[in-house]
């Protein structure tokens, strides 16, 4: 959540403001006051993922968490493991898409497991399962992380779009239709 902080302030003041002044003072506080490390209770992403969302807009919210998600890729926390797996998977997309779940369960405690349930050339399904109430009946948080899933794709440099499939609440399951250019990577 520090890093959803620190890529808050890439934002016009006006917007960054809205957004702090939508959530808790004490809500900021805890995030600031955790190391880097630390586990913040994951109802804490779902106040601020809400809090971007009714300031950005759908387009803009979208630039918001995948972007994001790039600021997270460069994180003591998450570092490492991208850089191995870029090194395995180079610029197969394909391979990319197994490893989500451990790219989740670093950011996430007890929040689901991801794992990729239809592949074909150019596509397949990610599904996240155990996931608890409050974010599978959560629209805003799951549409969130479709934008953060496309992320990948500036990873790789190819196009690709995520989208939103299907949501059993019930269930505390979502799955997520992935499609991208079987093209190679784009031009650096």
């Amino acid at each position: 959540m520090q890093t959803f902080a620190a890529h808050m302030e890439s934002l016009p003041a006006t917007d960054r403001d809205a957004i702090r002044g939508a959530v808790q003072p004490e809500v900021w506080a805890s995030i600031e006051g955790t190391n880097p490390f630390g586990w913040i209770p994951a109802s804490t992403n779902l106040v601020c993922t809400r809090a971007v969302a009714a300031r950005l807009g759908p387009r803009r919210t979208q630039q918001f968490f995948a972007g994001l998600m790039l600021s997270s890729f460069e994180t003591a926390l998450m570092k490492g493991l991208v850089a191995a797996v870029v090194r395995v998977a180079g610029r197969d997309f394909a391979q990319y898409l197994g490893w989500v779940s451990k790219g989740f369960g670093l950011m996430y405690k007890d929040c689901g497991d991801w794992a990729v349930t239809e592949r074909a050339q150019g596509s397949a399904t990610l599904e996240v399962r155990r996931l608890p109430p409050d974010f599978a009946l959560d629209r805003v948080w799951l549409e969130s992380s479709a934008s953060a899933l496309g992320a990948l794709f500036t990873l790789v440099r190819i196009e690709g779009a995520v989208v939103l499939r299907e949501v059993d609440a019930r269930e505390g399951r979502a799955a997520f239709k992935v499609r991208w250019s079987e093209e190679r990577a784009r031009d650096d």
